[in-house]
């Protein structure tokens, strides 16, 4: 596959998937804009890491685990950072 196919596939695949990504990033964050900045993220990460994605029907439980693992990773970064005050 070239990359313009590959491309093409992967936007429509997750245009196809907009709405539980969506849904499962609004659980996570209970957050409409932290959700949006979520997929945003993990769709991003998705397409840097398409070549490691072995088999293609699997498409949308790889982007899943990719959006939870970014939003643990997120979690974590936050609570280990200390309290910002604002005086």
């Amino acid at each position: 596959m070239n990359d313009l196919d590959t491309k093409t596939w992967f936007s429509h695949q997750v245009e196809e998937h907009t709405d539980s990504l969506y849904g499962y990033a609004f659980r996570l964050t209970r957050n409409r804009a932290d959700a949006e900045d979520l997929v945003a993220e993990s769709v991003t990460k998705a397409w840097s890491a398409i070549e490691s994605l072995k088999d293609k029907s699997l498409f949308r439980s790889w982007l899943l685990r990719i959006l939870h693992n970014s939003y643990v990773s997120q979690y974590r970064k936050k609570k280990i950072r200390p309290v910002e005050l604002s005086y």
